[in-house]
């Protein structure tokens, strides 16, 4: 089995920023048109992360 990580900023294929939501019927490209499986969202603390600075509740 191969595993293969693609971090990006947007999921749009043009680089532009996204709106935050993701409608699967709208049929413009996007860069999860690529994989089976995608996590997109935004990553406040991982859980066991001592170096973390910020105080955020949230986590993955």
């Amino acid at each position: 089995d191969k595993f293969r990580l693609k971090i990006c900023t947007t999921l749009r294929e043009d680089g532009k920023p996204d709106t935050g939501e993701f409608n699967q019927h709208d049929g413009a490209p996007s860069r999860a048109d690529q994989f089976e499986y995608v996590m997109y969202g935004q990553v406040y603390r991982i859980e066991g992360d001592e170096s973390s600075t910020t105080d955020t509740a949230s986590t993955l």
